[in-house]
């Protein structure tokens, strides 16, 4: 490149290389992201980032999130809960961790 150029000043030549670096680095990891996107298709497509999904789109991938875990195991979202200790002895229980 030198040979090419004789009048790129010491920065410019610098420059020049980081820049051709970075591009080398970006079609790498472009070549990366492409293979792994290749075998985690389906994956992506169920758990899209929710920034980029519409709201509508948001609330049917929800939807269905919360109906397989209601099918799979407990209740996402028990309407009764049972209660195990007093209020009480909530109080005197952790009320030492609030203070210190």
């Amino acid at each position: 490149m030198a040979e090419e150029d004789p009048i790129l000043s010491k920065n410019a030549l610098k420059r020049q290389l980081k820049a051709e670096k970075k591009a080398k680095e970006k079609v790498e990891k472009q070549l990366q992201s492409t293979a792994s996107t290749t075998s985690q298709s389906s994956k992506k497509s169920e758990l899209e980032d929710e920034e980029s999904v519409d709201p509508n789109q948001y609330f049917k991938l929800r939807s269905q999130a919360i109906q397989a875990q209601k099918v799979s195991g407990p209740h996402p979202y028990p309407h009764k809960f049972h209660v195990t200790i007093s209020l009480t002895e909530f109080t005197e229980k952790f009320l030492s961790t609030i203070l210190s």
